[in-house]
């Protein structure tokens, strides 16, 4: 088990939490892929800090879940985030 965030193995697993999210998005499981792309989104954020394409692709991520859903308002609040 990794002991620190910066570890590779914590890289990989926010990149697997993501893809996960993807597939389940895919799948039409919206609420299990908005799940797995905000543990992505926190574990980036805390390896690379809030400036970083990563945290960007996630929140654009986060982004198309909440506008599936027909959250609009927050969508939009996303996508601002991950353009800025």
């Amino acid at each position: 088990t990794a002991q620190h965030l910066d570890m590779p193995e914590n890289k990989l697993l926010a990149d697997l939490h993501s893809d996960m999210g993807v597939v389940l998005s895919l799948k039409g499981d919206l609420a299990g892929a908005l799940a797995q792309h905000q543990i992505s989104l926190d574990m980036r954020e805390r390896l690379y800090g809030r400036m970083h394409p990563d945290v960007a692709t996630c929140l654009n991520n986060l982004a198309q879940i909440k506008y599936k859903k027909g959250e609009y308002a927050a969508a939009k609040e996303h996508f601002a985030e991950a353009l800025s």
